[in-house]
């Protein structure tokens, strides 16, 4: 059955106390690949990226407990940290290596606006939050119901899907329909519970 997952706006809350290692993992398990993704479409290396997730997660921690929902939504701000970071990490970057191509790099510091890690952020929370709840429901089909429902996700026609699975139009239909009708479910329960602030 598909994780438990508690309220992002109870867990944000929850994680806010230092003290509460079990609400800090649960942060963790839910944001952490979500950052790496957000660090990888910045175009950071692996090696950057493990780096500067552990730097975003330390400053989380460090930061949730001064985090007012009042005054700004959770994606935005964590956009903020990311961003800052990944600003501070360039900046210090070029000062150690001193680079003499300095238009460059304030170039590439320029890169990181707002509007565009917040854009980066909200395109990786859609594909982050769809591929949870695809993997949240999978073991509650079969292996074939599965395969139509990602084939259709895939634009493949039913002809093309009949064709791969090999089962009938009508199966097709009928399976590919159970299991979107879950995924939408299990896609707004993701949203309601992840996304309430």
């Amino acid at each position: 059955m598909a994780k438990d997952y508690t309220t992002r706006q109870t867990l944000l809350m929850r994680a806010r106390n230092q003290q509460d290692n079990n609400a800090w993992e649960e942060f963790v398990s839910i944001y952490k690949n979500f950052i790496c993704h957000v660090l990888q479409q910045m175009k950071m290396s692996v090696a950057e990226i493990d780096d500067l997730s552990q730097e975003v997660l330390i400053k989380l921690w460090k930061k949730l407990p001064l985090y007012d929902p009042q005054k700004a939504r959770f994606r935005p701000w964590l956009s903020s940290v990311i961003r800052n970071i990944v600003i501070d990490y360039i900046r210090s970057n070029t000062s150690r290596r001193k680079r003499e191509d300095e238009e460059l790099n304030d170039r590439a510091v320029d890169a990181f606006q707002e509007s565009d890690i917040s854009l980066i952020i909200d395109q990786q929370w859609k594909a982050y939050i769809s591929e949870m709840a695809l993997k949240n429901i999978q073991e509650l089909f079969s292996d074939k119901a599965f395969e139509v429902f990602k084939l259709s996700l895939q634009d493949k026609s039913v002809d093309d899907i009949c064709q791969q699975v090999d089962i009938k139009r009508g199966s097709v239909k009928v399976l590919k329909s159970r299991v979107k009708a879950r995924y939408l479910e299990e896609l707004k329960r993701l949203i309601r519970e992840l996304e309430e602030l």
